[in-house]
């Protein structure tokens, strides 16, 4: 119960998590789906043993349950160990747990929920909006398609009608994050408004938006929206996505129909559908038209929500329940008291009772012997593109699909851009050559199957210590318009529109957004980013783009000035990095295009730029010099990052071996092991938190350790250098070592779909990790011996007091962890979210 509490509370500390759970939950009044599923926090507390021990008597019984396998296996087999080991030792009994369709509503519903606030957040700046409809069955697999297509008509792209008129209507800063469909209830919901608005706004929100959609119903859908949007939804059906992710998502869509009496490939389907809807398109012009008036204009079945920080919340909810515990502790009594006690005692000693031999050896579990001795190679060959520094290219079977990666060097000499992050997300939503943003947007989803950015700063194998930066960009296309996506790709970086200064404030402030919502939902991230970087200069560079760093240097510009900023800076970027000898090119298709696919890329290479633009750019420091190594500035061991959240996330790095090396092969097990054995004991089964790990980082020397919603800080902390001080003093008994072994090998053998072994086979050759490093860092994983793992965890131990920390929490739990740290309380930065 302590770990789902914890869950949970952190779950309520985000606004977005709120917003998107109250969204649909608000639509099914008198269901099931009107509560969470995980608990609210205060309904955790009312839970029994026997309310629990009840509901899983009830439910969780193969009666109940759906088993789907996924993967080129013996199904046979498989089904029939099921059956020997699982099924056939339970009786078939009546299990009542189907879902009803809600009775519908004659008028609208209005409904507000609250949030805890950060500091400096207002309900006037910081509230959101949302309209949310509830439509039609999702056993319905024509109709859900349909709806899909129409939800990317309408959202799908800065240029789409809906999600254009929104944003620049200033009526708030960016899309609300419920915006979009739900397919993982019996009813199809679909929900459109804003964040980073006022209550105040709520009817002028409600009016645009049904203004917008009754414009279109009325004077009909652009034909080039409604061809983007099936081409798109398209290409995502098209497109192969191997690996555990895609079994994931075919078991989604059976789910739709099949938890609800339909058979499981009917909503698994979709060639047969997207035909079906094709004609009906042909058949009826105003097919999506009849759409809009059904189910979103002439549906009183809708909610409007708005969600709105308030500064007490917190408080309120730690003063409740502290008046609940307190009224329970008065009535308990001495007899009370003592059976409390007791039940704690006992409660302690079942955590500290080890498992017994005989239960562990019922766990089924791998040999080593079956791990094969080798690895996956993705085919990379060095090919001929004039006009780049470097290309490589990858003969995949793709299904008709190009998967062309672009990186530019971004290393000159100086401090890390803070801007260029802003950068990468200008590029995919700017007007260029003349278009507005929307065309572009339009033209992305016409020619393309995807146009996306991101920068990265990496520590080349070798152990030479060489630091690569670059920026990543990544076009999928089919191949008959990869001409087409080229051009346009072309458009973007050589002519784009930053003097289109409201697109910039709207795109700043959607970036901006974005990375505040994520903090306490990635608490974690953060806080080992925070940590990693006094160990590695890549580190460090990635947490100033993409960490605590980041989200206040873009917290700290003024919205009014951004836009001008922003296209001084991006146009010095484009000026300094986009360059021909800059740039390196990746390609994945089958061998026979690739001729034709060079000759298109040397002709988009051939129009940037040979050189920098000028040598007085080129000598301008793009930030001042802050950095640890350039400006000698001297990281704490321990810091506090003070948000609002009710629960906290806990990190620290220390240095490790190097990859190539035994050691990091040996750490890489230890990793493992830690963060399925004594860190999951340790800080969620006993200490509550939702998650608990520990990765080797083998490129930069770092083993970090991290907590995921977690209570507590100083036993977490603790409970890291215990971790390893355990094994480094007992040891680790063989069959935990071989379990760790298998774990850790497995990792090496996760299946990649064609787009990602094209964009993993590029940054190895990046990267300096050739195929014979791999083979032999898997050889080392699986010769790993139980003396290795304790040799490992000394190495560990005695680079503790060398690592750092850092700890993402409220600021009242920061407080009182300082008074037993002082040097955490010393350096508590607070974030204002």
């Amino acid at each position: 119960v302590g770990i789902v509490y914890n869950e949970m509370k952190g779950n309520y500390s985000s606004h977005d998590s709120i917003a998107g759970e109250w969204a649909y939950r608000s639509l099914f009044t008198g269901s099931p789906y009107e509560f969470d599923s995980g608990g609210e926090p205060r309904a955790v507390l009312d839970l029994t043993w026997e309310n629990f021990t009840a509901f899983h008597e009830a439910f969780y019984n193969p009666s109940n349950c759906r088993i789907f396998l996924y993967g080129n296996i013996p199904t046979e087999k498989h089904l029939r160990f099921l059956e020997e080991n699982f099924l056939s030792r339970f009786e078939r009994k009546p299990v009542l747990s189907d879902v009803n369709f809600v009775r519908r509503w004659a008028k609208p519903g209005f409904l507000e929920r609250s949030y805890p606030a950060g500091e400096g957040e207002s309900e006037a700046k910081s509230s959101s909006v949302t309209v949310n409809w509830l439509l039609f069955p999702v056993t319905d697999p024509l109709k859900v398609l349909s709806f899909e297509v129409l939800a990317e008509i309408l959202l799908g792209n800065a240029g789409s009608p809906l999600q254009k008129a929104l944003v620049d209507s200033g009526l708030g800063e960016d899309l609300s994050p419920a915006t979009g469909i739900e397919t993982e209830t019996l009813e199809l919901t679909f929900s459109a408004g804003l964040r980073g608005t006022s209550p105040r706004r709520r009817r002028a929100i409600e009016n645009l938006i049904f203004s917008v959609i009754r414009g279109l119903s009325e004077r009909g859908l652009d034909p080039e929206h409604v061809e983007g949007a099936l081409r798109r939804v398209e290409f995502r059906n098209r497109e192969i996505r191997a690996g555990s992710a895609f079994g994931m998502r075919l078991m989604r869509r059976a789910l739709r129909g099949w938890l609800h009496g339909e058979a499981p490939e009917r909503t698994m389907a979709f060639r047969g559908y997207i035909d079906e809807l094709k004609r009906l398109l042909a058949r009826d012009g105003r097919y999506f038209e009849k759409l809009l008036e059904e189910y979103l204009l002439d549906n009183p079945h809708r909610t409007t929500l708005v969600v709105k920080p308030d500064p007490e919340l917190a408080a309120r909810q730690d003063a409740e329940t502290r008046l609940r515990l307190d009224t329970e502790a008065a009535v308990l009594g001495e007899e009370g008291w003592d059976a409390l006690r007791g039940s704690l005692k006992n409660f302690k000693a079942f955590q500290e009772r080890p498992d017994s031999p005989g239960d562990l050896a019922s766990i089924p579990s791998l040999d080593l012997s079956a791990i094969p001795p080798g690895l996956d190679i993705i085919p990379t060959e060095t090919v001929r593109v004039a006009g780049t520094a470097e290309a490589w290219a990858h003969d995949i079977y793709t299904n008709g699909i190009v998967y062309a990666d672009f990186a530019f060097e971004l290393d000159d000499g100086r401090e890390p851009d803070m801007y260029l992050p802003l950068y990468t997300a200008a590029l995919t939503g700017i007007g260029a050559g003349g278009d507005p943003y929307d065309r572009v947007a339009l033209d992305l989803s016409l020619k393309t199957g995807g146009f996306s950015t991101q920068i990265e700063a990496g520590t080349a194998a070798g152990g030479g210590g060489r630091v690569r930066q670059f920026l990543f960009l990544r076009l999928k296309s089919l191949e008959k318009t990869f001409p087409e996506a080229l051009g346009l790709l072309g458009r973007i970086l050589l002519k784009p529109d930053f003097a289109d200064a409201k697109r910039l404030r709207d795109i700043f402030l959607e970036y901006r957004n974005e990375i505040k919502s994520s903090i306490i939902p990635g608490g974690h991230a953060y806080a080992a980013s925070r940590a990693e970087r006094g160990l590695s200069r890549a580190e460090e560079i990635e947490e100033k783009w993409k960490g605590i760093s980041q989200y206040r240097f873009v917290a700290g510009l003024p919205v009014g000035k951004a836009a001008a900023r922003m296209a001084e800076r991006f146009d010095r970027i484009r000026r300094t990095f986009l360059t021909r000898e800059n740039l390196i090119v990746n390609f994945t298709s089958p061998a026979d295009a690739w001729p034709r696919l060079a000759a298109e890329i040397e002709a988009f290479a051939a129009a940037l730029p040979g050189t920098a633009a000028s040598a007085s750019d080129a000598q301008a420091p793009s930030v001042p010099a802050r950095g640890r190594k350039a400006a000698g500035v001297i990281y704490p061991r321990i810091e506090g990052i003070a948000v609002p959240s009710a629960v906290g996330f806990v990190a620290t790095a220390v240095p490790s071996a190097l990859l190539g090396r035994k050691e990091h092969a040996h750490e890489a097990v230890l990793a493992h092991l830690l963060s399925t054995g004594y860190l999951w004991e340790k800080i969620r089964m006993k200490g509550g938190a939702y998650g608990a790990f520990s990765s080797a980082m083998g490129r930069e020397g770092i083993m970090s350790f991290a907590s995921y919603r977690d209570p507590n800080i100083l036993s977490t902390l603790n409970a890291f250098r215990d971790a390893v001080a355990g094994i480094a003093r007992e040891g680790v008994d063989a069959e935990s070592a071989k379990n760790a072994v298998i774990g850790t090998a497995a990792k090496e053998m996760k299946p990649l779909s064609p787009g990602g072994k094209s964009i993993v086979g590029f940054k190895r050759k990046l990267y300096g990790i050739p195929d014979e490093l791999r083979l032999t860092h898997q050889r080392d994983v699986l010769g790993t011996r139980v003396e290795d793992l304790k040799s490992a965890a000394e190495r560990l131990l005695a680079a503790f007091d060398h690592g750092y920390s850092a700890v993402v929490a409220g600021k009242p739990a920061l407080d009182e962890a300082g008074r037993d740290l002082p040097g955490l309380a010393e350096n508590i930065t607070e974030v204002s979210l």
